[in-house]
């Protein structure tokens, strides 16, 4: 016999019971009723400034806390994160050796023992907020699971935004919550990290520090030197296209005097032949005696052809050269300077300027830059 007991206090449904959520939050986007994260504010300020370090292209981390299920409903609570270095994208996904997460298990239980891994970050400098092969590949190897997800952050726009499975289809979150509470595990994180890099900087031998700052020095001097040459040449080409405009409208005038003083000359010239036709008559003498009258004959002078009016061409001639040194100077080539600010990169002022990254190349070209990931914030970069 199978006996029963009843127990009122314990009447309540696994979908009655209300899942725990922060007092203060903040939401970003539209979040989902079935499906909540939350991420902690202490947590999401450390990855915006860590994402924003322009040292390297990609940078990840792991995340940390912990999630709950009711009925249909999830919550997941991120607490933590833990910066993840030597990972490197390797047959269409992001490699995380054993080395790695050897390291990973060893700081995560020396600073926020008890918490555990629920996703990773991304933080992906120029590109859109959007998941991709590689992205969805990585999550699915180590992260596969309803609980765990992906966070991506753009630094330079701000962007961020939640991945997850949603059944067995990676995809896109539709908001999230920013709670605020007293997160002293990554509080000490911090300052230890910050403590050591301290350290690590004083322990840096001066030769090594002068080493590097000849070089930055010695790239900044050519920088200059490949700029100034550039502008010269610049230079040079505007004042042959002024000279050459110059000239034209100097030979217009020359021409127009030229065609003047021919005119002149040619009227001169048939006053003169008149004048010589009638001083040129023979006088003949009669004279006594036997003589006999011979005929002498008189040349009479031919007269010489009319001089023929040249075409009035120089006008319509001057006005194509003139037009021909405006095309020339017209087509050199004017570029817009712009001084590089904190956070810029090639793709993000590309896409700033021309709605696209297709011209990071000529940039690069233009500029002299051998490497698109390298620009100094105050340099002065030239803009097709």
């Amino acid at each position: 016999m199978i006996e029963l007991i009843y127990n009122e206090e314990e009447d309540v449904t696994l979908e009655e019971r209300a899942l725990p959520e922060p007092k203060n939050i903040k939401q970003v986007g539209e979040p989902r009723e079935y499906k909540k994260i939350f991420i902690e504010d202490f947590v999401h300020t450390f990855l915006q400034q860590y994402s924003a370090e322009m040292e390297q292209r990609i940078r990840l981390a792991v995340l940390l806390g912990n999630s709950e299920r009711c009925g249909g409903k999830r919550h997941l609570y991120v607490k933590s994160a833990f910066p993840v270095e030597g990972v490197t994208e390797k047959q269409g996904k992001y490699n995380f050796t054993e080395k790695v997460w050897g390291t990973v298990y060893l700081e995560c239980e020396k600073y926020f023992p008890g918490q555990e891994i629920v996703g990773w970050f991304l933080a992906r400098p120029g590109f859109a907020v959007e998941k991709n092969a590689v992205m969805e590949e990585t999550h699915r190897t180590y992260f596969s699971g309803a609980d765990k997800v992906l966070f991506v952050m753009e630094p330079l726009e701000g962007d961020s935004a939640f991945f997850g499975f949603d059944g067995n289809r990676f995809a896109k979150q539709s908001g999230y919550y920013i709670y605020y509470e007293k997160n002293e595990p990554m509080r000490e994180f911090i300052m230890e990290k910050n403590r050591e890099q301290k350290q690590s900087a004083g322990n840096e031998q001066p030769d090594v520090v002068m080493a590097n700052f000849r070089k930055i020095l010695k790239e900044k001097q050519e920088q200059n030197e490949k700029r100034k040459k550039r502008a010269v040449s610049y230079g040079m080409k505007v004042a042959v296209a002024l000279v050459l405009f110059v000239g034209a409208v100097t030979l217009k005038n020359q021409t127009d005097k030229i065609a003047e003083m021919e005119q002149q000359m040619g009227g001169f010239s048939i006053e003169n032949d008149t004048e010589q036709a009638a001083s040129d008559e023979v006088v003949v003498e009669e004279l006594t005696g036997n003589v006999e009258e011979q005929p002498v004959g008189i040349d009479e002078p031919e007269p010489e052809d009319e001089p023929q009016e040249l075409p009035v061409t120089e006008e319509k001639e001057s006005e194509e050269t003139k037009e021909e040194v405006q095309q020339t100077a017209a087509e050199a080539p004017v570029y817009e300077k712009y001084i590089v600010q904190a956070g810029d990169t090639l793709a993000g002022i590309c896409r700033e300027r021309y709605g696209d990254d297709e011209r990071i190349s000529e940039i690069c070209e233009l500029n002299d830059i051998s490497d698109g990931d390298y620009i100094q914030v105050g340099e002065i970069i030239l803009l097709p």
